[in-house]
């Protein structure tokens, strides 16, 4: 028990002076929002991947036009803000010393991604009538990101670590998961014919496994699941729990 409280403990204090920092950061050398709302578009290239930074809502719309890359915030930041292409990879950030009065928020075109790069405080959601079909998508974030994903992919690789909340819907032939921290990741409306969780820390599962589901867990994790695997293996250590969804 005192091994459990104590990797619980290690955690708190993980996800606390991961927040300390990024708000003691923009306290210490912050740019203040003028409070006044400016949008304005930028010209972009088709991508397949995307790398964002920051504390940033970022909204896939299948309404926006393929070229334009949409941006509201205070009037006195765009200058500050930097979306450029790498390769196929559209780079989103912004400078440290920014602190808001109004949220950033990026509107993009569903364009066909196949990654997605997170690390701060992003938010991102998308348009319910897209789907994302493609032969693999990886998803890779740290940090306090809330993402919200409809995929229909032969394989998913996610690699998470803070205290992220990842929610899938959809189809996947296989879903690896690669978890430390304090992470939700809600994939109970993700159907997976196979699932592979490796995790350490405090985090929350909820999965959709058809036919083969292998964990290797390691802290205080929940993991609850829908469905019946024909192969269930697992190797667990510490105060994790493992049920059915009902």
């Amino acid at each position: 028990m005192k091994n459990n409280f104590k990797i619980f403990s290690i955690t708190l204090l993980f996800v606390s002076t991961f927040t300390f920092s990024i708000n003691g950061c923009h306290a210490i050398h912050s740019i203040e929002g003028s409070g006044n709302s400016v949008t304005l578009n930028r010209k972009i290239t088709n991508f397949s991947g995307l790398n964002i930074s920051g504390g940033l809502y970022v909204h896939i719309s299948s309404t926006q036009p393929d070229s334009i890359l949409t941006i509201i915030c205070d009037d006195n930041f765009p200058e500050h803000i930097k979306t450029f292409i790498e390769g196929d990879i559209l780079i989103i950030d912004y400078e440290d010393d920014l602190s808001p009065e109004i949220p950033i928020k990026i509107i993009l075109p569903d364009f066909r991604l196949q990654s997605l790069d997170a690390s701060g405080a992003i938010k991102f959601t998308y348009d319910t009538s897209i789907v994302y079909d493609s032969k693999s998508f990886s998803i890779d974030v740290s940090g306090a990101n809330t993402i919200s994903l409809p995929l229909n992919v032969n394989n998913i690789e996610i690699d998470v670590s803070g205290a992220n909340k990842i929610s899938l819907n959809g189809f996947s032939n296989s879903l690896n998961i690669e978890a430390s921290g304090a992470n939700t990741i809600n994939a109970d409306n993700l159907e997976s014919n196979s699932v592979f969780v490796n995790a350490s820390g405090a985090n929350s599962f909820k999965l959709n496994v058809k036919e083969d589901m292998e964990l290797d867990l390691s802290g205080a994790n929940n993991v609850k699941y829908r469905g019946n695997p024909k192969r269930f293996k697992q190797d667990v250590s510490g105060d994790t729990k493992i049920s059915k969804l009902e």
